[in-house]
């Protein structure tokens, strides 16, 4: 039997950690888009005169993680060790709704909170998200709830709770990552829309005046 030498055993070992090493899929990285700016137009009447903050967005636990989540069934969820954020959501989510107010409104006084507090602002958007991630039928679910304050007077002048759903053409993660920013698209126009609806009423004149 032939014995192995110290060297040719620490060579063989070193042979088989990088042969381990290569075959190990690269870990791939998604991020979620905003918005693209549409055409210079001038912006929508309604939205004129806000500065608006996006104040506490909250998500599930289990987005709490680096790994792309998606979910193989009813009960079971999937952790793609190998597709993943390129950053927290909890830090991706807000900016990217930041982002789509900006272009919806028309405005460039959307902020990110919580900051300092800042002169002017009209309102501010509070969001819980109750789920967001890829079901077992191929559809991006987005179901959240926001609350629209009115920072003058610190109350809730409006609040919805909505769930979207945005179909995927397949699972690979670049669709997904798509889907989901089209979900958080739908999402910030109805935001949007209730934005605007505070500013309209806010812009009448009292009775009687």
């Amino acid at each position: 039997m032939t014995r192995l030498s110290p060297a040719s055993l620490i060579l063989a070992a070193l042979t088989l950690a990088v042969a381990g090493c290569s075959s190990t899929p690269a870990t791939r990285f998604y991020s979620l888009a905003s918005i693209a700016p549409a055409a210079p137009e001038s912006p929508r009447p309604a939205g004129q005169g806000l500065a608006v903050a996006v104040g506490t967005v909250t998500l599930p636990a289990y987005l709490d993680r680096p790994q792309v989540v998606t979910r193989p069934g009813v009960y079971a969820v999937d952790l793609a060790e190998f597709d993943r954020w390129s950053e927290p959501l909890q830090d991706m989510v807000p900016r990217v709704i930041a982002e789509n107010l900006s272009v919806l409104l028309g405005s460039d006084q959307v902020y990110l909170s919580p900051r300092r507090r800042l002169p002017g602002l009209t309102h501010q958007i509070d969001i819980a998200i109750d789920r967001f991630d890829l079901d077992d039928q191929d559809r991006v679910v987005l179901a959240a709830r926001w609350d629209l304050v009115e920072r003058s007077r610190d109350e809730v002048v409006s609040s919805r709770r909505i769930t979207i759903t945005e179909p995927a053409a397949d699972r690979s993660y670049d669709t997904i990552a798509a889907a989901m920013s089209k979900a958080l698209a739908l999402l910030s126009r109805d935001i949007a829309d209730g934005l605007q609806a505070a500013a309209a009423t806010r812009a009448k004149p009292a009775r009687g005046s």
